[in-house]
C-alpha cells in the first residue's frame, strides 16, 4: 500500500508541475524508510525535533 501511495503522489505532483518532493520520516520507522529507498527517495538530513526524536527527510527528483 505504501508504494502505490508514493505513486499515486508523484503522478498528481507531476502533472502539476513538481519537479521535486520531499517527506519526513520519524528516523525509528524502518518499514517506511526501506519503502522510500527502494521507490528511488534519497535521505538528506536528520533532525532533531523538540520531542527528542530524530526524523529524515526524504527528497525524490520526479522530472
Amino acid at each position: 500500500m505504501g508504494s502505490h501511495l508514493l505513486l499515486s503522489a508523484e503522478d498528481h505532483a507531476r502533472e502539476i508541475g513538481r519537479e521535486t518532493l520531499e517527506l519526513w520520516v520519524i528516523n525509528d520507522n524502518e518499514r517506511a524508510i526501506r519503502v522510500y529507498a527502494r521507490s528511488g527517495w534519497v535521505g538528506t538530513e536528520e533532525v532533531q525535533q523538540s520531542s527528542g526524536r530524530l526524523e529524515r527527510r526524504f527528497v525524490r527528483r520526479i522530472r
